[in-house]
């Protein structure tokens, strides 16, 4: 955290000399690992509290380049299927509780404890809480970024807009799939999986489509299938506390740890 924050101090620096259109958050799963030094649940750490603090500190940067000519500000937000088909349809991660990023995971499913080992290296409760935590923040922070401006068909090309997205690039064909398969599954999964070339295509079209900026209504705050297919999330996410307990929780824990470090805290959004 502390790295990154020392990067970004630099970032004010940067208004009216660098424009920054496009942010791509995107971080891996953790097979195995232990509390961060903070106490948070490692892949929440990671793939959410790290990409929160990362666009915080970064958005000074985003909505002066939204005042250039021809502005197209957008940030994507990798997340996955994961977020719904790796969690049973009943169940609510801890996102609202005040120890969220410490406790995001209530309990983990009896088939996640005794046959997902079986296939899968990875934490599979925690990688789909993760990914559904990183949909939900893609929601959120569309929901923040719009409080200013209206997004509808009136004011669709605005460039003062930024537009987020979530979105899943696949099963992608990497090194990477060795630490994720049991070795007696990993041929037939590297088999069925896309290339990196495929993988980044919904993530392209999430950064740059024509239709994303000239439809915001349609995919501003979504997450999205390959290629640009909006989808539903977990059907827990109908519950708007979940979204927004989940962001109160990040930014108290995330000031919490900066003040204790000597840091500043996060910037308003």
């Amino acid at each position: 955290m502390s790295s990154t924050w020392d990067f970004l101090q630099h970032s004010s620096d940067l208004r009216g000399k660098v424009a920054l259109v496009t942010g791509v958050n995107n971080a891996c799963g953790v097979p195995s690992a232990a509390c961060t030094e903070a106490g948070w649940e490692p892949n929440i750490a990671i793939s959410h509290v790290g990409h929160f603090t990362l666009n915080n500190l970064l958005l000074p940067l985003l909505k002066s380049t939204t005042c250039t000519s021809d502005a197209d500000v957008r940030i994507v937000v990798v997340s996955s299927v994961a977020q719904s088909s790796m969690l049973p349809a009943n169940y609510v991660p801890n996102f609202a509780g005040p120890d969220a990023l410490k406790n995001p995971i209530p309990y983990r499913p009896w088939a996640h404890r005794w046959l997902s080992p079986l296939f899968i290296r990875l934490d599979v409760t925690a990688y789909g809480v993760t990914k559904l935590a990183n949909a939900l923040y893609a929601q959120e922070l569309q929901r923040h970024l719009s409080d200013d401006v209206q997004l509808n068909a009136e004011d669709a090309l605005s460039s003062r807009s930024i537009i987020v997205t979530a979105v899943h690039p696949g099963t992608v064909r990497t090194p990477g799939m060795a630490e994720v398969f049991q070795p007696w599954i990993l041929g037939l999964a590297s088999h069925f999986a896309v290339t990196p070339t495929e993988g980044a295509q919904n993530l392209l079209f999430a950064a740059t489509a024509n239709e994303v900026r000239s439809q915001p209504e349609k995919f501003a705050g979504r997450f999205l299938l390959p290629i640009g297919q909006v989808a539903p999330l977990h059907p827990s996410a109908k519950d708007p506390a979940l979204g927004a307990g989940l962001w109160e929780n990040t930014q108290r824990e995330v000031n919490t740890y900066l003040k204790q470090h000597g840091l500043d805290e996060l910037l308003p959004w």
